[in-house]
């Protein structure tokens, strides 16, 4: 339990300087969004209505990365959406905690990320976290991935 408390402290200080991460010059801004019955770090987020998923997608628009991601899930689950960057390959993380409950809701994850120079970069998105009921660390589940190029 003493180490489940002092990864999430170390995720939530993570969360806090990762916005402007400077990497050879370059200052990536990355922003996400959670709607639907997944808790964030500020509560439960407002109800989104529409029952069904829709599959994951990475597109560039602009030169801006666009993650978008519907999802039925537990209830009484939290979100968190986070990144990493390598030289040309980013990794988003959806990193859910909590119990869950006995049923099932609904919910959309939306990131970004802006401030790339020209250049391919190879995007994976990773479910992760902790398991439902359990402080048992969840093997990182690969989501999507994409080669994106900007111009």
């Amino acid at each position: 339990m003493k180490s489940l408390i002092v990864v999430m402290i170390l995720f939530m200080i993570a969360l806090v300087v990762s916005p402007f991460i400077p990497i050879s010059n370059i200052e990536l801004i990355f922003n996400y969004n959670v709607t639907g019955c997944a808790e964030t770090e500020e509560g439960m987020s407002t109800r989104d209505l529409t029952p069904d998923n829709v599959s994951p997608s990475i597109t560039n628009v602009n030169g801006v990365i666009y993650y978008n991601r519907s999802i039925s899930h537990l209830c009484c689950r939290k979100a968190i959406v986070n990144y990493d960057f390598n030289q040309s390959i980013i990794n988003i993380y959806e990193y859910w905690t909590g119990v869950g409950c006995r049923c099932i809701c609904y919910s959309k994850i939306n990131a970004t990320i802006q401030g790339l120079s020209k250049g391919s970069y190879l995007v994976n998105v990773y479910e992760t976290g902790v398991k439902p009921g359990s402080d048992e660390i969840m093997t990182p589940k690969l989501i999507v991935t994409d080669t994106i190029t900007v111009k």
